[in-house]
């Protein structure tokens, strides 16, 4: 009894502690300890050590159960195992962006793969060019104004280089891989076949659902974060948002999953459990909305 309740406990600090909200405790604390009552700041060393030794140990025993399931695998392939999934993935999707970018920059064309069945635009009515083009802009305004802003603010000029220096390379960055996403949008698409609706949103997220899982489909007209918050659910684990721009292009159908199936969704290049309600974005979905009820 009270092994299950250790493992119950362990499962739900993996939940909690995401290595994003680790970071920005971290980060906090370390402000704290910095600015804060100096009494006050061993116990805030003290938490930093310990919520990062925590994360640590989380992740080393999901990197040793994924040991013990590939019990075949090369050296190279365990080593890779002590790596957490999302930053592998991460990497994967960057380079993806990257060499799209210098792609698009070459103007060299994109091959477009061709999926059999109904083809349902994500495009046509989308605002992706809008939002595109207020990115470039910000991007293009903000920066002469940080540079501003820390040319008032830090006095020494070392580090004042430093920083302006970090910031070009990050704005740039962030640039080349809005170009990359640019150049990936044709693949964007929805497609309907006699078995499966195959999703596809640049190289965000990809998923090929098999229409005997699909246990309702309904129109949305909610703001998809206020409608998550209300249900008490988790983006990536309970839902999840498939759209050219979460912002503009809201989800307009709601597409429920039978519990307990083995389908996958692979989101910015990890693959994950298909999640349980797919909030989907299309530019007709009542002709789709159709088609899903009639294949029922």
């Amino acid at each position: 009894m009270s092994q299950s309740l250790i493992v119950q406990w362990w499962m739900k600090s993996l939940a909690v502690l995401t290595w994003q909200r680790v970071i920005v405790v971290i980060l906090l604390l370390h402000v704290a300890s910095r600015h804060g009552p100096a009494g006050l700041s061993p116990f805030f060393k003290i938490g930093l050590v310990a919520l990062l030794v925590l994360r640590i140990a989380l992740e080393l025993s999901l990197s040793i159960q994924r040991l013990r399931q590939a019990k075949a695998a090369s050296f190279v392939e365990r080593a890779t195992l002590f790596v957490p999934p999302w930053i592998l993935a991460q990497g994967r999707w960057h380079s993806d962006l990257l060499t799209a970018c210098v792609s698009y920059l070459l103007r060299r064309p994109l091959a477009l793969p061709e999926l059999p069945g109904q083809t349902f635009s994500v495009l046509q009515k989308s605002q992706y060019a809008t939002l595109f083009a207020m990115i470039i802009i910000s991007i293009l305004l903000d920066f002469p104004i940080n540079l501003l802003i820390i040319g008032s603010l830090v006095q020494d000029p070392s580090k004042r280089q430093f920083i302006h220096c970090v910031l070009l390379l990050l704005t740039g960055y962030t640039f080349l891989l809005i170009l990359g996403d640019r150049y990936l949008l044709p693949l964007s698409t929805c497609v309907l076949d006699e078995r499966h609706l195959h999703l596809r949103i640049t190289q965000r997220f990809a998923a090929d659902i098999a229409l005997e899982d699909i246990y309702a489909v309904s129109r949305f007209d909610e703001v998809p974060g206020e409608w998550a918050r209300k249900k008490k659910y988790r983006q990536y684990q309970d839902y999840v948002v498939v759209s050219p721009t979460t912002i503009f292009d809201r989800p307009n159908l709601l597409i429920e999953i039978r519990p307990q199936t083995c389908g996958t969704m692979e989101c910015k290049r990890q693959s994950l459990p298909l999640a349980r309600y797919v909030l989907l974005y299309v530019d007709q979905p009542n002709d789709l909305l159709l088609r899903l009820q009639k294949k029922d």
